[in-house]
């Protein structure tokens, strides 16, 4: 656009910088209307994120403009050297947005929104330069608006192409939703260092920006504020209504996020690799004291009196997950598991000065607990439990179907929980039976007297709450806390009066530690907006705790589509349901507002929200989709379109676990537990009357299936063992499958009822098959799975048309690292 010279300004004694067209181009018509419209533009603006204009004029015909000198670097010169961290971009981000919101205010669209026009200066301060392609947007009759407004008219595509919103590209009227787009682009690169949207050309770069979206940041950082990822989603929707509308609400947001983002733990790139060897927690540490004292009583509304400050020493650096860990009887080794960069899981040995982890050659393998006198109990990948030396040696096997192991603290006896889905068992020592249910168990911790054993309790079914339970040795169970969203770990305090526990309270994000007495009474212990998880509590106070980012992602090739796609919006994009015809997909998103049904269509329509509860199905003829409530338990009948809730009647059940509708529409088959009952397949008329039992408990349809044959005759379901056949709706004897074998989950019937789709759960990638009923033939017809697996265990569930020319999945991806952790108390 032109040349700058720094200047002095004698009148005011100051430093200017002097903007000036350049000989050639100054008597260029087009060239000069620019470069008028910015100084219109710039000059009408006052504002600390707007380049301030002084003085505007022509000196022998040369056209200038007298700005504010600006010391420092664009934003692209800082970029240059790589991803900003995220307080950086953050910062810089909500600058932006007051900029962008003080032009927006007075009808003024930027349109050029991108790095080389982002000035940041010596002291931090960011600066929007260059409205040479500015929309003003003001009075029809005003003759500088409309000449300003022409310079950039409708159908002529102006701006950057690698910054420029869909609309821009179209040649389409563009204004201020243009600059959020465009902001969001700028944010991104800040954030992950590179273009969201790349190609080897103008033209495909254009293409991708219509046609893609963009890798998203959640897998290429871990250390993000939650709800950035969904913020730069939202401002890169192609359709500009589905965008955010005010950059002001974009500034609140992001400066919320500013100061949630300052409690995160150390990111590994804090400190040179070569440095890691000095880290330091007081760094955590301040992190961490910055919210629970700066912070006052903002967060819940409470006082930070009775929270602890803990200091944070991060132990791990690689991409991946950690399964657990656990303190050896010196106190300064620790045995975690962990899968890195999407490999197996296996046994690593380190100490807690940050030294090289160690691999113990145990792939597969997890750690349960380390007994006082230096053995290990581990998880084999069978599921089998056994022992084994610290100091090394062979694992001896010594019980199956183990869930969770604690030695007790003579270091010769064993808790255990194990079992199958209908039943867990709580045994102390292994054998003797203290505690079963139908429900789920996990986390089992025996008190330092060794007269308690305490766990997590959580009945079967759709977001049901899990409590935390003490079980005595004469069997007698208590419940000393309930209604917790989601417990991530727990274990007896130091001298055994409380029971500490990672857990997420109500709707809010984030898991944080808290104690309970066996009485009841609940304190914080800390409060940071993360996802804690509670690994192992030493004998003298220090943790392990690993910081997770949890999310279920989904994937699919729907109709018309030619390559997969991501379907995620949210954290927690459970795939309920696709259509037979593939074009219409249910998602289920548990979120930090609580559980919600979205219908996602296979075209450009933006994704609709149905309304709370878990989604099961999707009715034949699209109209309606089966959900299911927990408080209480209830099924009802969502409608996708006009229409109110339609509820189900039915006799008590204790949860749901899955359902679907018969092809016609009148009756629909549902998982679920009656009062202190197993689960158990149902079948209800619609039209009223009580739910009828076909199957035995224990008798399960696979979460996600469309296992009801074409006649509605038969269900595909799981049976003893976990081994599919098929059973029939008005009951009686199952008929085995031949061909299947453990594993092999049922999800879809060809429309001719002749070929069962299969796939294995948990396999990356999952194997999906086409059995033949009536032979047992079974083939593979395709494999399935993300392409970055870090964090990423398996295949949660798999659906299919029943022509397989569409298809979807989804699973979860859990990013982590291990931190050991003093001054909890």
């Amino acid at each position: 656009m032109g040349e700058v010279y720094r200047a002095a300004d004698p009148r005011l004694q100051r430093e200017v910088a002097i903007k000036v067209l350049p000989a050639g181009v100054a008597d260029d018509p087009d060239r000069l209307r620019r470069f008028r419209l910015e100084a219109l533009a710039a000059a009408s603006l006052n504002h600390p994120n707007i380049l301030a204009v002084y003085d505007v004029g022509a000196d022998a015909d040369v056209p200038f403009v007298v700005s504010e000198l600006l010391v420092g670097a664009t934003l692209r010169q800082t970029l240059d050297a790589g991803a900003l961290s995220v307080r950086q971009a953050l910062s810089y981000a909500s600058q932006m947005a007051h900029g962008l919101a003080a032009a927006h205010a007075k009808g003024i669209a930027h349109r050029d929104v991108k790095p080389d026009n982002v000035f940041v200066t010596s002291d931090g301060r960011v600066k929007l330069l260059d409205f040479g392609l500015a929309k003003l947007i003001a009075r029809n009759d005003d003759a500088d608006t409309k000449t300003a407004a022409d310079a950039t008219e409708h159908g002529r595509t102006v701006g950057t192409p690698a910054y420029m919103s869909p609309e821009q590209i179209r040649g389409e009227a563009a204004d201020h939703r243009s600059d959020i787009f465009a902001f969001a682009l700028v944010l991104h690169e800040m954030v992950s260092g590179r273009r969201a949207f790349t190609g080897r050309s103008t033209v495909e770069v254009m293409s991708a920006i219509l046609r893609d979206d963009p890798e998203p940041l959640g897998r290429i950082r871990q250390d993000l504020p939650a709800g950035l990822e969904r913020l730069v989603d939202r401002c890169l929707q192609k359709s500009p209504d589905q965008r955010y509308q005010s950059a002001i609400d974009l500034a609140y947001q992001l400066e919320a996020m500013t100061t949630d983002s300052g409690v995160r733990p150390p990111a590994a790139d804090v400190a040179p690799r070569a440095m890691r060897s000095w880290r330091i927690p007081v760094a955590a540490a301040v992190l961490v004291a910055t919210i629970l004292g700066g912070a006052g009583g903002f967060f819940w509304g409470r006082s930070t009196e009775s929270i602890s400050t803990p200091t944070f020493m991060r132990l791990t650096f690689r991409r991946g997950t950690i399964g657990s860990a656990r303190f050896a009887p010196d106190g300064q080794t620790i045995v975690y598991d962990a899968a890195w960069q999407g490999d197996r899981s296996e046994l690593f040995s380190a100490r807690t000065n940050g030294a090289e982890a160690r691999s113990l050659e145990l792939p597969g393998s997890s750690v349960f607990s380390i007994s006082s006198s230096g053995e290990m109990a581990i998880r084999l990948p069978n599921s089998t439990l056994a022992r084994m030396p610290l100091a090394g040696g062979a694992p001896r096997e010594i019980l199956e179907n183990v869930i969770s192991a604690a030695w007790a603290p003579d270091g010769n006896t064993l808790a255990v929980i194990r079992g199958d889905r209908a039943r867990r068992k709580l045994e102390f020592p292994p054998g003797k039976l203290l505690y079963e249910t139908a429900g789920a168990l996990s986390s089992v911790s025996v008190s330092p007297d060794g007269d308690l054993i305490a766990c997590a309790e959580a009945a079967l079914g759709l977001a049901s709450r899990p409590s935390i339970i003490v079980v005595d040795l004469a069997g007698q169970k208590r419940v000393v806390s309930e209604n917790w969203r989601a417990i991530r770990g727990l274990g007896w305090s130091p001298d055994g009066s409380e029971i500490w526990f990672a857990a997420a309270k109500g709707d809010a994000g984030g898991s944080n530690l808290f104690a309970v007495t066996l009485k009841g009474a609940v304190r914080e212990l800390t409060h940071v907006p993360v996802n804690l998880g509670l690994l192992d509590i030493a004998r003298d106070g220090r943790l392990l705790l690993e910081r997770m980012d949890v999310r279920l992602e989904a994937i699919g090739l729907l109709a018309g589509d030619t390559k997969e796609r991501n379907l995620s919006t949210f954290d927690g994009n459970g795939l309920s349901d696709l259509a037979p015809d593939g074009r219409t997909v249910i998602l289920t998103n548990a979120g930090e507002s609580g559980i919600d049904v979205f219908l996602r269509r296979a075209d450009a329509s933006p994704l609709v929200r149905l309304g709370d509860g878990g989604g099961f199905a999707l009715s034949p003829d699209g109209r309606w989709v089966l959900r299911a409530m927990h408080n209480p338990p209830k099924l009802a009948l969502l409608p996708t379109g006009p229409g109110e809730i339609r509820p189900i009647d039915h006799q008590p059940f204790a949860g749901f676990h899955w359902g679907n509708w018969f092809p016609d529409g009148k009756r629909i088959l549902f998982v679920g537990s009656e009062p202190g009952h197993g689960n158990r397949m149902y079948v209800q008329d619609l039209d009223g009357g009580p739910a009828r039992a076909i199957a035995p408990e224990g008798v399960t349809i696979q979460t996600g299936s469309d296992a009801i044959s074409p006649d509605g005759k038969w269900v595909a379901a799981l049976g003893p063992g976990r081994r599919a056949a098929l059973y029939p709706t008005d009951g009686g004897d199952p008929r085995p499958l031949e061909g299947v074998v453990p594993g092999d989950l049922p999800t879809r019937w060809s429309d001719d009822g002749r070929v069962l789709y299969l796939f294995r759960q948990g396999r990356i990638p999952a194997p999906i098959y086409k059995l033949d009923i009536a032979t047992g033939k079974k083939d593979l017809w395709k494999e399935v799975g993300p392409n970055d697996l870090a964090g990423v265990t398996g295949i949660g569930h798999f659906q299919v048309t029943p022509d397989g020319a569409a298809y979807a999945y989804n699973f979860g991806r859990t990013l982590s690292d291990l931190y050991l952790v003093h001054g909890v108390k």
